[in-house]
C-alpha cells in the first residue's frame, strides 16, 4: 500500500507500524530506501505520539 501511495504522491510521509519485531527489522531495511517512510513498532506508538505532541506544544 505504501508503494501505491508513493507512486501517486511521492512526497507523502508514511508511518508503518507493526507488532512484530522481526517484521519491524525487515520493514526498516525496505523503508531505508525512501526518505518519506518511517517504521515504528506498534507498542512504541503511544510514546511517539506523546513526544510529537510535546514537541509541537513547545514550538
Amino acid at each position: 500500500m505504501a508503494k501505491e501511495m508513493l507512486a501517486q504522491k511521492n512526497h507523502t510521509p508514511i508511518l508503518l507500524a507493526t507488532g512484530y519485531s522481526a517484521k519491524t527489522e525487515a520493514l526498516v531495511n525496505k523503508a531505508a530506501q525512501s526518505d518519506n517512510i518511517g517504521v515504528v513498532a506498534k507498542n512504541k506508538i503511544p510514546k511517539l505520539i506523546s513526544a510529537l505532541i510535546s514537541n509541537a506544544a513547545t514550538k
